[in-house]
């Protein structure tokens, strides 16, 4: 993404931990073009049982390219579908947030947040990291650190190179460290790449997700908004399964215009 808005305090550059992170975290990398979609106050407890469905909009990106009118009609779509809807703001999308995620109980994920392929030597990976806004500090998640765990990611290389990064959350995270299970969510992942390879998504529904939604190259911010809102149109108001849903959000909105990037689901079906 060209534009580096920021929120909060800048990270200290250059620590000796940072550089053993550097080594031992497979610490990463550019973020993507940018990603879709919104959300409301996160919520201390679990929604209730045996009430109605509930939603999710995680918007780790309002506080770079927010959307309000995107979260207003995702709101409004899953509202009419009978969904109670929580919206959860960038600040406060953690690695802790991440932890607890998959105990929920939401029956829908919308998670709009930025995704970077990780970069391996001098190449970068297919397999990404989630964004979250929260700041990195080589002295905290040290467990984590040394198995992998967790990633930093920057939004350009210019932040990777001067040490101004994130925490971001690889597959392996979602495997091993998240809480509970998703219950056979629908999990939309926003992000740019998140379908380039498929492990992120396998460990999302070998979490207990039934569903997951994402896109195979980078993607910009306007373009994912519309597919997911066409995606939920199609997923609410039609009824239609989730993978006949990215279809035919496809067919209405058609591959990223800048980057070619195509909305799929994983599973895959015949």
């Amino acid at each position: 993404m060209s534009s580096r808005r920021r929120a909060g305090r800048r990270l200290q550059r250059r620590t000796p931990g940072l550089r053993l992170w550097r080594r031992i975290a497979a610490l990463v990398a550019v973020s993507g073009i940018v990603v879709a979609a919104a959300a409301s106050v996160w919520l201390l407890l679990s929604p209730g049982s045996g009430g109605p469905p509930t939603a999710a909009i995680v918007d780790q990106l309002s506080l770079t390219t927010p959307n309000q009118a995107f979260v207003e009609e995702a709101t409004d779509l899953l509202g009419a579908a009978g969904y109670d809807v929580i919206y959860v703001p960038g600040e406060q999308v953690t690695v802790e947030f991440y932890r607890d995620l998959s105990a929920s109980g939401y029956d829908v994920i919308l998670l709009r947040a930025h995704a970077a392929r990780q970069a391996l030597e001098v190449e970068f990976a297919d397999d990404v990291s989630l964004f979250t806004s929260e700041r990195f500090n080589p002295n905290r998640y040290t467990e984590e650190g040394r198995r992998r765990l967790l990633t930093g990611v920057g939004y350009t290389q210019e932040d990777v190179e001067e040490g101004d990064l994130f925490y971001g959350i690889p597959p392996a995270f979602v495997e091993s460290k998240m809480r509970g299970d998703f219950g056979g969510a629908t999990v939309v992942l926003m992000g740019c790449d998140v379908l380039r390879a498929e492990a992120m998504a396998q460990a999302f529904v070998e979490r207990g997700a039934g569903a997951v939604v994402g896109w195979d190259k980078s993607v910009t911010a306007p373009h994912t908004d519309a597919a997911t809102l066409s995606l939920l149109r199609h997923f609410l108001s039609e009824d239609l399964p989730v993978q006949q849903s990215a279809e035919a959000a496809m067919a209405d909105v058609g591959s990223d215009p800048a980057t070619g990037a195509a909305l799929l689901a994983y599973p895959r079906g015949p």
